[in-house]
């Protein structure tokens, strides 16, 4: 956008820019303008540079998964819900009684394994939206 000539500081500087439709300006500056245009200049420079660092970055690059940690094991989950079903009860409550276990530890982890489970068959369900019919 800009070309200056360089010179002593008593002597005008010659400025080329891009004038009217593309068309080089000349202009003189004498003094203070050329102070001025050379802040100008180091400015337009440093907002053209791409950012640096992590700013302006959409995603991290962080390997670690984000959210809380599960306090609960599915390993764990899975097995009295196994236990569960093999063993014939239709209520929870029964069932925890003859397992010596709370109902609540019970009840939330078949709660938690089904919903593992209907996840990763969401997820590795093949796409039929694509279908021709």
């Amino acid at each position: 956008m800009f070309a200056a000539a360089s010179g002593n500081s008593c002597a005008p500087q010659v400025l080329i820019a891009n004038g009217r439709y593309g068309k080089p300006a000349v202009l003189a500056l004498f003094g203070a303008e050329s102070a001025v245009l050379g802040a100008r200049q180091q400015v337009t420079a440093s907002a053209a540079a791409p950012p640096t660092g992590t700013q302006g970055r959409r995603h991290s690059t962080s390997t670690t998964k984000r959210g809380r940690t599960p306090d609960t094991d599915p390993k764990d989950d899975q097995r009295i819900y196994e236990r569960w079903k093999k063993s014939g009860y239709f209520r929870h409550e029964d069932f925890a009684r003859k397992e010596n276990l709370p109902l609540r530890k019970v009840k939330n982890a078949i709660e938690r394994h089904r919903k593992r489970v209907a996840g990763q068959r969401k997820k590795s369900a093949p796409d039929t939206s694509s279908s021709p019919c």
